[in-house]
C-alpha cells in the first residue's frame, strides 16, 4: 500500500528478500519529490505497525520532512515478516542483505544509516559487524557490547528478571499471538504471559529456574531457558553476538547513546570506549557519546520520562531533543563529511545531585582520580550502624548477617530492565531496605563540600568464600532529610570455594556522574540478594546461610570511586 501526501510518500509492507529466499517486509517514509535520499534503517522485533518505540526514537516523518528515506522492517519472524525468530542469531546477516537491497533502490542515494535503541541497536551492531557497503553511519540508543555480562549476566548472576518481562511480554507476547493463529497454543496463552509480567515474584523464586518449563514460558520462549542453561561466556552462542571483538573491523562514525539508570549504560560506554581506540583510526575522532540521566526508556522532548526518574526529579534540564540531534549526526555523516556535532567536547554526560550537562574530551575523564571509600565494620553492621572512612582502618572487623531465600532483599531501583510494574528503575529511596536486619549498611561523615564522582565505579569486597553466596551492593546519595537515593549498583555469584582468605572479590557498579552536595553523605549497603532482578541462592533448598563481609587491616574492603576535583570540572552547557 501507498500513501502520499503533498510533502511525503508512505510505502506499507515493502517485501525485501533475504539471502534464503525468507521475506521480511519493511514501511518506506521518503520525501515525495526530488532524491535519491539518504536512507536511515531501524529493524525491529516490535512490529513496525505498533511500535511506540518506533516513534520515540527518531520520528519517521520529521527525519523523512528532513530529506532522509526511512526504512522500518519487521526482522525475520516478527510482525509481518516471514521465517522463523530467534533472538539476536539473524540480525547481522539480514542486516547485511538488507542495507544492500536498500541502496538498490531508486530512492536511495547509496548512503545507508542505523539507528534504533534497545534490541534494534542490537541489530544496528549486528549489521556492522558484517561491514555491508554503504553502511556508513550508526546512532545505537541503549546497546549491549557483549550479549553474556551487562545483558544475560551481571557478575555472574543470570538477569531473570529483566528477561523474564523480555520472554514473557516484549519477545513473547508477539510469539504467542503468531503461534495461537497457527493453532499451535491455547487461546489464552497469550493473556496468561501478559498477566504474568504485573507479579513476577512467583516466577523469579521458582527453582530450579527449569520448572518454569511448565509454564507459557516453555511454550513461547525456550530461548530464555538457552540463556539461562549457557553460563559460560566463553560458549559460541555468546561469543558470536559479542560486538567487542569487531571494533577494527566497523569503519563509521558512531552517536553513543545510553543513560545512566539503562541497564545497557554498561555496553554503551563499552562499544564508546572500544571504538576510540581499537577502530579504524579514521573514524576513532568520529565517535560521539551521550548519557542521560534516564531509565531504558527513550527520552523525548517533552517532560514524559524525561524529568522524573524513579524517585527524583532532574529539572528541566534533563529534557532533550533526541530528534535534532539524530538527524544533524546523519546529514553529515552520510554524506562522508565531518560530523556535525552541537557541543564542545565529544562527551556530553548529565551530571546528577547538579542536574546539568557536562562536556569532556573523553571517557573516562582523564582527571578522575580514583579513591578508595573504606568500610568499616562494627561486628554486625546492620540498620545503619557500619561507617565509611577515606583512611584505612587498622583493625579488622568481620559484619555477618543471616541470608533467608524465603525472605529475599527486593530489588529497589537501579539501572535494571526488570517490568516497572514489578520495581521501577532509577533512583529510589532506599530506607525501607537499608533498615532490615539482613542488610549491612556503611554511611559516611557528612561532606563539607561537594563531591563529584564521575567515572566506572568498582567495589573490592573480603568475603567468607566457604559457601555459594550472592553479594549486591548499592553506592546511595543520602540527603540532609536522611532520605537515601541508590546512585549505582553491583551484583557478583561467588560460587562455593571462588572466595579466598588472600585475595577480595571485585564487584563491577557501572558507571555514573553523581555530585554529592555538601551537607549530603555516601553510604553503602550490602545484602545477599536482589529479587526479581536476580535467582536467589538457597532458592532450590531453602537453607539459611551465613555470610560475612570483613573489613580493616588487610582485608581492605572498599568502594573505589573516581572522584574529579570540583574546580576542574568541565564546563556546563544547556541542553
Amino acid at each position: 500500500m501507498t500513501t502520499h501526501s503533498a510533502e511525503l510518500i508512505v510505502q506499507r509492507n515493502v517485501e525485501v528478500p533475504m539471502r534464503d529466499g525468507t521475506i521480511l517486509r519493511a514501511d518506506l517514509y521518503r520525501p515525495a519529490g526530488g532524491g535519491p535520499f539518504p536512507t536511515l534503517l531501524q529493524r525491529t522485533p516490535y512490529s513496525k505497525d505498533f511500535n511506540p518505540g518506533l516513534w520515540v526514537v527518531l520520528d519517521p516523518i520529521k527525519a523523512a520532512a528532513a530529506g532522509f528515506a526511512m526504512v522500518i522492517q519487521d526482522v525475520r519472524g516478527r510482525g509481518r515478516s516471514d521465517g522463523d525468530f530467534y533472538p539476536f542469531t539473524a540480525e547481522a546477516v539480514d542486516g547485511e542483505d538488507t542495507v544492500a537491497w536498500v541502496r538498490a533502490q531508486s530512492w536511495c542515494n547509496g548512503a545507508v544509516g542505523m539507528y534504533g535503541s534497545s534490541y534494534m541497536a542490537a541489530s544496528a551492531w549486528q549489521a556492522a559487524k558484517r561491514a555491508p557497503e554503504g553502511l556508513m553511519a550508526l546512532a545505537p540508543f541503549q546497546a549491549s557490547s557483549d550479549y553474556f555480562e551487562g545483558r544475560s549476566y551481571r557478575g555472574g548472576a543470570f538477569e531473570l528478571g529483566a528477561l523474564l518481562g523480555v520472554s514473557l511480554n516484549a519477545l513473547g507476547g508477539g510469539i504467542a499471538h503468531r503461534m495461537i493463529k497457527r493453532g499451535e497454543l491455547r487461546p489464552s496463552a497469550a493473556r496468561e504471559a501478559r498477566e504474568a509480567v504485573n507479579d513476577l515474584a512467583p516466577w523469579a523464586r521458582t527453582a530450579p529456574i527449569e520448572k518454569l518449563r511448565e509454564t507459557v514460558l516453555g511454550d513461547i520462549a525456550p530461548f530464555f531457558f538457552d540463556w539461562a542453561a549457557d553460563d559460560d561466556p566463553t560458549s559460541d552462542a555468546w561469543t558470536s553476538l559479542s560486538v567487542e571483538s569487531c571494533y577494527p573491523d566497523i569503519e563509521m562514525p558512531v552517536l553513543h547513546l545510553s543513560s545512566w539508570y539503562d541497564q545497557a549504560h554498561v555496553g554503551t560506554l563499552r562499544n564508546f570506549e572500544g571504538m576510540t581506540v581499537r577502530a579504524p583510526e579514521s573514524v576513532r575522532d568520529q565517535q560521539f557519546l551521550l548519557m542521560g540521566p534516564w531509565a531504558h526508556r527513550v527520552p523525548r522532548g517533552s517532560t514524559v520520562g524525561q524529568l522524573k526518574i524513579g524517585d527524583l526529579y532532574f529539572g528541566t534540564g534533563a529534557m532533550f531533543d533526541m530528534d535534532t540531534l539524530q538527524i544533524r549526526f546523519f546529514r553529515s555523516a552520510l554524506a562522508g563529511e565531518p560530523v556535525t556535532w552541537l557541543y564542545p567536547e565529544r562527551v556530553r554526560l548529565f551530571m546528577m545531585g547538579e542536574n546539568v550537562w557536562r562536556d569532556y574530551p573523553q571517557w573516562p575523564p582523564a582527571e578522575a582520580q580514583l579513591s578508595r571509600l573504606h568500610l568499616v565494620g562494627n561486628g554486625a553492621a546492620t540498620r545503619e550502624d557500619g561507617t565509611l572512612s577515606w583512611d584505612a582502618p587498622e583493625v579488622e572487623v568481620s559484619d555477618v548477617w543471616q541470608h533467608d531465600p524465603e525472605n529475599p532483599v527486593p530489588t529497589a531501583g537501579g539501572a535494571h530492565m526488570t517490568p516497572e510494574a514489578v520495581c521501577p528503575a532509577g533512583p529510589v529511596e532506599q530506607t525501607q531496605v537499608q533498615q532490615r536486619d539482613d542488610v549491612l549498611v556503611y554511611t559516611g561523615p557528612e561532606l563539607a563540600e561537594d563531591l563529584d564522582v564521575i567515572g566506572w565505579v568498582e567495589a573490592e569486597l573480603w568475603v567468607d568464600g566457604s559457601a555459594e553466596a550472592d553479594y549486591s551492593i548499592t553506592v546511595s546519595d543520602v540527603h540532609q532529610d536522611g532520605r537515601s537515593y541508590n546512585v549505582c549498583d553491583g551484583y557478583v555469584h561467588v560460587p562455593a570455594g571462588a572466595a579466598t582468605p588472600k585475595a577480595p572479590v571485585r564487584v563491577q557498579l557501572g558507571a555514573t556522574a553523581q555530585r554529592f552536595l555538601a551537607g549530603h553523605r555516601i553510604r553503602v549497603h550490602i545484602a545477599g540478594s536482589s529479587s526479581p532482578r536476580h535467582p536467589i541462592v538457597g532458592g532450590i533448598d531453602g537453607v539459611v546461610r551465613t555470610q560475612t563481609v570483613r573489613s580493616g587491616g588487610l582485608a581492605a574492603s572498599a568502594v573505589l570511586l573516581p572522584v574529579v576535583a570540583v574546580a576542574t570540572t568541565a564546563s556546563t552547557t544547556s541542553s
